[in-house]
């Protein structure tokens, strides 16, 4: 094993310690967060949201978190460590996306899982495909890293279709030096998946953010629109070729909802040939 590389067992070790921290309320850091109300789980597609957070206490949104035999909510805070993960002031977007594909797919259920970037995405990919999910949106910056994730997720995970709604990239002053070696899945022969965990390079990046290269398009990935639509058209004209990452998730939903074995590659092909491209494309 190369130094620095951490492997598929050690990142689920990882995640089940951070499991056991969260069971003990003194270990989870003391952070004020909501409970989630007590329910079952609604039955459906679970489909994961893995980005900042969302208002799980929403009203329509509260019945519809996917849950465990015992009525805990799937889904994790990779952050703080807990089964909270929630967010209310900045991540309003977000929580209206769920909310939305919600409403427009009664079929479906939601996980949550919340990251601070493209290195704790990466564990929490891989916890929210152990979950079942179907169905991952990615809240991430459209920038580099995030290009490295989604070609090894793509690889990795090719039952899993992948939504990126994709943020501004963030300015390269704004990052903390030691994020420039931020991990990232790979994949290993074999089959194994790792996170790469180096040290901040002694020397500047070649590329600088700015210049770096576009997110690419695998086979199992989708990247919805930044901004998104305010006034998408009807029916399912350019859902996947601009729209934002609700609709899209709300169609992908239905077909497995009708379909169960359609994932992945086939589920992306249904997805994009249900829909009219949008003017330009």
């Amino acid at each position: 094993m190369r130094r620095g590389v951490l492997s598929l067992s050690t990142i689920c070790a990882t995640a089940a310690a951070a499991l056991a921290l969260a069971a003990n309320p003194a270990a989870s850091q003391g952070v004020r967060k909501p409970v989630p109300l007590p329910g079952v789980d609604p039955g459906g597609v679970m489909v994961a949201f893995v980005g900042r957070g969302i208002d799980y206490t929403r009203p329509g949104l509260s019945d519809r978190l996917a849950r465990d035999g015992e009525g805990e909510i799937i889904g994790f805070d990779l952050v703080d460590r807990d089964r909270r993960p929630f967010c209310r002031v900045d991540c309003q977007a977000l929580t209206d996306a769920a909310q939305a594909m919600l409403a427009a797919a009664p079929q479906s259920r939601l996980a949550v899982f919340k990251v601070d970037g493209a290195g704790l995405a990466a564990p929490a990919l891989q916890m929210a495909v152990q979950a079942k999910a179907a169905i991952v949106v990615l809240d991430l910056p459209d920038d580099a890293q995030t290009a490295v994730l989604l070609r090894a997720a793509s690889e990795r995970f090719r039952d899993t279709l992948i939504i990126l709604a994709p943020r501004p990239s963030e300015a390269a002053p704004a990052q903390p030096a030691a994020e420039a070696g931020q991990p990232a899945m790979s994949e290993k022969p074999g089959g194994d998946a790792s996170v790469q965990t180096a040290a901040p390079p002694a020397t500047p990046p070649t590329a600088p953010a700015a210049t770096a290269a576009p997110v690419p398009r695998p086979d199992t990935v989708i990247v919805a629109a930044n901004p998104p639509a305010t006034s998408p058209p009807s029916g399912n004209a350019a859902l996947a070729h601009g729209g934002p990452a609700s609709r899209i998730a709300a169609e992908a939903v239905r077909i497995v909802a009708a379909s169960p074995s359609t994932r992945g590659a086939t589920l992306k092909a249904q997805v994009e040939t249900q829909v009219e491209p949008a003017p330009g494309k």
